[in-house]
């Protein structure tokens, strides 16, 4: 295995950029997200986040050369939604910290440390970036809430969230918690 670094889509094949949009629709669509997306929509978030200044983009691959998962993080500041959340929460210095917002692997690659290792590897890259605090937002189920507060991140409040959600096999825009959590890295 192992951990590429990717600093924009044209590094990127287009088959691979494909794989990884399949890959999060289908990790999101299980519990506890059970989120709807479509491919589409998909392509225009992923081409917005590789736009984004010092964005961190790693992607595991297998000794197959199978994409087994993928994270992205950037400077919060690009990010409205967190930083007012942040600033209403008595957060300062947002230049100084950084949004791990993506995070997901492979169901095939699950169990084996893999999304720990995405999650510590982000976090060094983003202290050499020269960030002090990092920031993550997940929901309370999900398995990267108790792997975040293993590491010492520090709860600061919740949100509610809209999203298309799959319940029962029916599409319908539903509300979500979603836990911010920050930590000193």
């Amino acid at each position: 295995m192992k951990i590429l670094r990717v600093s924009n889509k044209e590094s990127l094949s287009l088959g691979n950029l494909e794989k990884i949009i399949l890959m999060y629709r289908e990790c999101f669509l299980e519990p506890p997200w059970r989120e709807t997306y479509f491919y589409n929509t998909l392509l225009i978030y992923f081409e917005k986040i590789f736009s984004i200044p010092n964005l961190i983009s790693l992607v595991s691959i297998s000794d197959e050369e199978e994409i087994q998962g993928a994270t992205f993080a950037y400077p919060v500041i690009f990010n409205k939604e967190i930083n007012e959340f942040l600033e209403k929460n008595g957060v300062k210095d947002l230049h100084k910290i950084i949004y791990l917002a993506e995070i997901f692997v492979d169901n095939k690659f699950r169990n084996i440390g893999l999304g720990k290792l995405l999650h510590n590897q982000r976090l060094i890259l983003s202290k050499e970036q020269g960030m002090e605090f990092s920031v993550e937002r997940t929901s309370p189920a999900s398995k990267m809430f108790s792997i975040i507060l293993k590491d010492g991140f520090t709860p600061i409040g919740g949100m509610e969230v809209m999203s298309l959600k799959n319940i029962s096999g029916t599409q319908i825009m539903a509300p979500d918690a979603r836990i911010v959590s920050i930590k000193k890295i």
